[in-house]
């Protein structure tokens, strides 16, 4: 009927991707057992395969992408009612997610030794926190907005990238000069904070299903890239196993 709700369709979508993924394994299987006798028969039966294994996998890429998707709106929907109520209770909302992802990398920064480090390290994120400090005392070859604007930015190429493609953006954001990462944390200079943003937003335009939940993701979090590169982890998690679960 043409009044199924995303939850039936994704669970549409699930079986023909179960079913799938089954006729792609036989078809791999008949394919690895196939005698080459290199008579015709043989080639146009083994070339039928070969354009079903095709076939099959271009299906399966597809029917991800629309689960993703359907899990997608139906976690916005959700979290837009969660937000609705929220609202009332919050004035700005945190995400919990990006200040545990904080201390996760943070802990993972610090190394065995981490006693004899402590002075160190207290300075080293007393200057990093702070960029406006560094900022006052920089020397007139600071970063403009426009410099950061020419720089190119690599593309998104699948939504199950995305972890990658932050942490790649964040070495660019580095070397250009744009911010400094501190203990496994990327902060952007001040005033340069919506032109990252904007780097980031040009970076994942040929992505449709992250371009279009990035503005949301990004007003609810004030621009604030540690929240916004969280969000986005969380948000297209998922899809990284259902990857892993087609692999397996």
């Amino acid at each position: 009927s043409n009044m199924a709700t995303p939850s039936d369709e994704l669970q549409a979508a699930r079986s023909q991707i179960r079913q799938s993924k089954r006729a792609l394994r036989d078809t791999r299987e008949k394919l690895k057992n196939i005698l080459d006798d290199e008579t015709d028969d043989t080639k146009k039966i083994i070339n039928d395969l070969q354009v079903k294994e095709v076939n099959l996998t271009k299906c399966i890429e597809e029917l991800e992408s629309r689960i993703a998707e359907l899990e997608l709106s139906i976690d916005n929907e959700r979290s837009q009612i969660a937000r609705q109520e929220g609202r009332s209770r919050v004035a700005l909302p945190t995400s919990p997610t990006a200040e545990k992802q904080n201390k996760h990398a943070i802990s993972l920064f610090m190394s065995a030794s981490e006693h004899e480090q402590d002075d160190k390290r207290d300075d080293d994120i007393d200057n990093h926190e702070t960029p406006s400090k560094i900022l006052s005392s920089a020397s007139s070859d600071q970063l403009t907005a426009a410099d950061l604007g020419a720089l190119s930015v690599p593309s998104l190429q699948t939504p199950s990238c995305i972890g990658a493609h932050l942490c790649l953006l964040e070495q660019l954001f580095q070397e250009a000069g744009a911010g400094t990462i501190s203990s496994g944390v990327f902060i952007p200079h001040g005033h340069l904070r919506i032109t990252v943003y904007n780097k980031l937003l040009e970076s994942v335009q040929s992505c449709e299903l992250v371009s279009s939940v990035i503005h949301d993701i990004a007003q609810n979090s004030e621009y604030k890239w540690s929240v916004i590169k969280a969000e986005l982890q969380q948000e297209f998690a998922r899809r990284d196993l259902l990857k892993a679960e087609y692999n397996a």
